[in-house]
């Protein structure tokens, strides 16, 4: 741009191109051109006998390069919300595999075991050939399988429809479960405890009926379930728990030797 001191005269000019050319200019003054199809205004401000210029580029006016623009924005802006959704998206699915994997399932289900999650009950039923539970997770019923190798089966006593076990279910993904077999429902112990007895009694026929339930009682004292599952084994050698060597150990020990006194 040329703007004459003494003459006024103006001169805009781009790549040897002359854009505007004016004369005598010596007071304040506005100019638009278009350059490559853009408007660009020229501002000649004068102030204290001084000039002071700006070059303005008008992206508001209706020009077929502003619309172009305008609609190469929103399909940016679109194709930035579609990039965000497919992110959203992928990232959900990867976290529910995640959160799916067995070896991360098994870990949510290892601190639920240590007291993580919700406390609630369980009570068992058979579908399709397969265990599964039932539980309340605030006011709606879960189903899940359960396991075909519990340790009621390692027991040796019998798992029955409607037995029922506490339980812990995680707090966001509700469908993961753990199932404490070692703390039954009272009805559920006593069916297991039946069990035992009506075993033991097989075993031992040389004992009375009273020495019978007072030696199970005294087992599930000691030992809880695994108790119970020493004396369905006792007869057992190649089993690598719940056997007779387990079952020798724990009718061996201080404790049942001192309880069973009582059993006589």
């Amino acid at each position: 741009m040329y703007h004459g001191e003494d003459s006024g005269h103006l001169m805009v000019h781009c790549n040897n191109k002359v854009m505007l050319i004016d004369f005598g200019v010596k007071g304040s003054k506005n100019y638009s051109f278009f350059l490559d199809e853009e408007l660009f205004e020229l501002h000649l401000t004068r102030e204290n006998g001084r000039f002071s210029y700006e070059l303005k580029h008008n992206e508001d006016i209706d020009s077929p390069h502003n619309r172009r623009r305008d609609q190469e924005k929103k399909t940016g802006r679109w194709r930035m919300i579609a990039a965000g959704v497919v992110l959203v998206f992928f990232a959900i699915v990867l976290l529910a595999a995640w959160s799916n994997s067995p070896v991360e399932r098994q870990e949510l289900v290892d601190a639920l075991a240590l007291g993580a999650g919700q406390q609630t009950e369980v009570s068992l039923f058979v579908k399709n050939q397969r265990w599964h539970a039932t539980y309340r997770v605030d006011d709606q019923i879960k189903q899940v399988e359960v396991p075909s190798t519990h340790p009621i089966k390692i027991k040796q006593l019998d798992l029955r429809a409607g037995h029922r076990f506490a339980a812990r279910y995680h707090n966001e993904q509700t469908d993961v479960l753990y199932i404490d077999w070692n703390a039954p429902a009272e009805e559920t112990l006593a069916e297991f405890m039946r069990q035992a007895m009506v075993y033991h009694a097989s075993v031992h026929p040389e004992l009375s009926p009273q020495q019978i339930g007072c030696q199970v009682r005294l087992v599930y004292e000691i030992e809880g379930m695994s108790g119970l599952g020493t004396l369905m084994g006792q007869k057992r050698t190649d089993a690598p728990k719940h056997n007779l060597r387990d079952y020798l150990k724990l009718t061996r020990s201080s404790a049942f030797r001192q309880g069973n006194l009582n059993c006589l």
